[in-house]
């Protein structure tokens, strides 16, 4: 899903997916505190995502880094979560920036 969430996060429990794909923050979307979003669903789901498209294509591999470690460090994961891009990936995605997503996330 992508887009604003907030609304159905109640439907979304309903009928309780067994994978939900992007939690999305603002701007794209208005997920504004999603460590909290994470823990409720996390528990009946698993959770797969978040990392902007725009960082494989624009971001450097520090930007790249720095947001793996922002959102590890919002939603704490233990079980259930596919660190993934928000998205597809474009054709312009940095193979640099996906290698370090890979790699970084290990060592997490």
């Amino acid at each position: 899903m992508c887009g604003k969430q907030i609304c159905l996060i109640d439907q979304i429990e309903i009928l309780a997916p067994h994978l939900l794909e992007t939690f999305p923050e603002p701007p794209e979307g208005d997920i504004v505190d999603v460590g909290s979003f994470f823990k409720r669903l996390n528990q009946k789901m698993a959770l797969r995502g978040n990392i902007r498209v725009a960082k494989f294509v624009e971001g450097s591999t520090e930007d790249m880094k720095k947001e793996i470690d922002h959102l590890f460090e919002r939603i704490k994961p233990d079980r259930g979560f596919i660190l993934s891009s928000s998205d597809g990936l474009p054709y312009q995605t940095s193979v640099e920036n996906l290698q370090v997503m890979c790699e970084h996330a290990k060592t997490l």
